[in-house]
């Protein structure tokens, strides 16, 4: 229609993460996100105390599995799983023992014991219902195969409660961004939400309503942390 603009993107960093830490209470991983450090570089020492010693490519190398050591962590992954994975997104680059990931399948419950209690307490609760039901939005998840399940099972209330972040996002910042502002201006003058891929949005952003935009979302953000906000609740 002839207006400029720009997208702008915003995500939430980690939110897969951020969660499986919130909602089983992991101490090591709030403690990293509260006092703002590496996660993955925190996991990476965890097996490599060494880490901060080597030089900066090995430390990016050792990061990369770290990373995947925390998302091993949050499905259960097996050591073979992890060292396929490794390998096959560090293009190749990366080719660790199997003994390594054995060690991280062997330290898990040492390493991230809240975590590991809170999944076990999943698998029972799945094998004595036969289903995960979320707090607050009544959400369930139907299980039959315990033994096959176990990483879905875990995951469920990640990634449920990852998307249910969000979509309210997404549900509030839309609110916003149609307040009485944009009323009086031409049409496809205001900005619009276009695009949500699970932990971000696109907004479609006139020139000169990019500071609202993110203060529009920052206001949403300290809605959904409040008492009264799905975040703050859980």
């Amino acid at each position: 229609y002839g207006i400029s603009g720009k997208i702008i993107g915003i995500d939430l960093s980690q939110i897969e993460l951020r969660v499986a830490a919130l909602l089983s209470g992991e101490r090591s991983m709030m403690d990293s996100y509260i006092n703002n450090k590496d996660l993955h570089a925190d996991r990476a020492r965890s097996l490599w105390p060494n880490y901060d010693n080597a030089g900066e490519k090995e430390r990016k190398s050792l990061r990369q599995v770290g990373k995947m050591m925390n998302f091993a962590d949050l499905f259960l992954s097996s050591a073979n799983t992890m060292r396929e994975q490794v390998y096959a997104l560090s293009g190749g680059t990366i080719d660790l023992p199997l003994d390594i990931y054995r060690k991280v399948v062997d330290t898990r419950e040492e390493i991230r014991p809240q975590l590991t209690t809170w999944q076990k307490k999943l698998i029972q609760t799945a094998r004595r219902d036969g289903k995960i039901e979320l707090p607050f939005l009544g959400q369930s998840r139907h299980f039959s195969d315990i033994s096959a399940e176990r990483s879905e099972i875990v995951n469920f209330p990640v990634q449920t409660t990852a998307s249910n972040l969000m979509m309210q996002i997404q549900s509030l910042l839309t609110q916003r961004l149609k307040g009485d502002l944009f009323n009086k201006m031409p049409s496809g003058g205001d900005p619009k939400l276009f695009l949500q891929i699970f932990d971000a949005v696109y907004i479609d952003c006139p020139i000169g309503l990019e500071d609202f935009v993110v203060k529009s979302f920052d206001h949403v953000m300290q809605h959904l942390v409040s008492d009264e906000g799905y975040w703050g609740m859980l």
